[in-house]
């Protein structure tokens, strides 16, 4: 072991056995002392050898006698082996324990029956809890609802193992993360569970990001079939009426000195409520098209009430005498609300032009007003056909190829464009549209501004 012949032991002391600087030597004398007073000891020693080595051993010391005298029995060993083996073992370990810290995802381990024996530093990024705080308690209190709960133990019972599963954590505010969960049992040798390891993967911003495409995907349908709608509205609804403005023009162009002044009279005045229908048509279209461009500003500010509606009924008082019906103003004077004016216009308009589309000659159209909080309600009332009950969940539905729209009492056309303006604005104005209605019964259309109390 150190390469010296046995004479050179002599007389020695351990001092010329050891490697300088590497042991206690006071403590090694204390240790043999206490040998000679009956009390074995064991301990490390670094031994130098006749060609400079070091190297550790392990020296065990017994009492014993020799000739009747009483003797220190060493026995080394050479332990350079099990000291590299050490080494190596704690070098994995602290690899280990820099890819444990470093690990993003939460590993953990567990007793079968759930509590909580280890956990990744790296669970306090996620759920913001510490692994002092995790620690101990049962995997079922990490669980956002008791269905997800039973969800995974049954998976568990099956087949011992769970994997790419998606759950809900609950974090330090008790509030859900999304997250990937896999898990196996250990067993052992006679099948009996021991314990339950497993990874957590936040998977949040995955989730964010598929609901994103999602409703990117919604979107764009709904944009195509939008467009699809438009270009109907463009191809039949505005065609039409130009097609016959066209050749109104041509007529009296061409035919000019066979004309009489009367003729033509009769003639633009038969063609007016269609072209004032249609110039309505093209101004909700385009008011409808720089809403969905964001075009539109949203500019509040008091407004009188009352004499806004005498404007706009005042607009379809021509409209309303060629069909026999009475528009009645019935809203309260001098009452004053906080809206964007243009855009009560439009709602008005739409309203006061559909209730005259859906009445009949001789009915009437009344708007009214009543005041209820912080609100001024308006309601626009007909005594007209009504609407079917099939079509009124969807009345204010966006604008698609399944909306419905119906022909007028005098076969009016209509696009479908008005009622989504009215509830886009109404809304953009923090108020509400309702609508009730019976077939054959009339309707009433009630929406909210922001009332002015002065």
């Amino acid at each position: 072991m150190y390469a010296y012949p046995k004479e050179s032991f002599i007389g020695k002391t351990p001092a010329f056995l050891s490697a300088p600087g590497k042991n206690d030597l006071k403590e090694i004398a204390k240790k043999v002392k206490e040998a000679f007073r009956g009390n074995p000891s064991q301990f490390e020693f670094w031994g130098i050898d006749k060609e400079g080595m070091q190297f550790p051993k392990v020296v065990k010391l017994t009492p014993g006698t020799y000739f009747g005298e009483k003797v220190v029995i060493a026995i080394a060993m050479d332990i350079t082996e099990l000291v590299n083996i050490q080494k190596l073992i704690n070098q994995k370990e602290k690899e280990y324990q820099r890819i444990f810290n470093a690990f993003p995802d939460i590993y953990f381990k567990s007793s079968y029956n759930g509590e909580i024996l280890e956990v990744s530093p790296s669970v306090y990024n996620i759920s913001g809890l510490t692994r002092e705080e995790v620690i101990g308690r049962t995997s079922k209190s990490f669980y956002f609802s008791e269905e997800e709960y039973e969800r995974i133990g049954k998976l568990f019972f099956e087949d011992g193992t769970v994997k790419d599963v998606d759950i809900k954590l609950k974090t330090n505010n008790d509030k859900p993360l999304d997250c990937s969960f896999s898990a196996s049992t250990t067993f052992s040798e006679n099948g009996k569970p021991l314990e339950v390891e497993g990874v957590i993967r936040d998977i949040s911003q995955r989730v964010k990001t598929l609901k994103k495409l999602v409703e990117s995907e919604r979107k764009l349908k709904e944009a195509n079939l939008t467009k699809d709608k438009v270009f109907s509205i463009i191809s039949h609804d505005l065609r039409g009426p130009i097609s016959t403005n066209k050749s109104i023009v041509d007529l009296v162009v061409n035919e000019f000195d066979k004309i009489s002044k009367e003729e033509i009279y009769k003639l633009m005045d038969s063609y007016k409520p269609t072209a004032d229908a249609t110039y309505f048509l093209l101004e909700n279209l385009l008011s409808w098209s720089r809403s969905q461009m964001g075009k539109i500003s949203y500019n509040p500010g008091l407004n009188p009430v009352n004499s806004i509606v005498q404007e706009n009924m005042e607009l379809y008082s021509s409209h309303a005498k060629l069909k026999g019906i009475r528009l009645i103003n019935k809203v309260q004077p001098d009452l004053i609300g906080y809206f964007d004016k243009t855009m009560l216009d439009i709602v008005i308009r739409n309203l006061i032009s559909n209730a005259l589309k859906f009445t009949s000659d001789k009915g009437e159209v009344k708007i009214k007003s009543s005041i209820g909080g912080n609100f001024i309600y308006l309601s626009v009332s007909d005594t007209g056909v009504g609407i079917p009950k099939s079509q009124l969940k969807n009345i204010f539905g966006d604008l698609d190829s399944n909306k419905i729209t119906s022909a007028g009492t005098n076969n009016e056309k209509g696009a479908g464009l008005g009622l989504v303006l009215c509830k886009e604005f109404v809304e953009l104005n923090g108020g509400e549209i309702q609508v009730i209605s019976r077939e054959g019964e009339g309707s009433t259309f009630m929406f909210s501004v922001p009332f002015y109390n002065y």
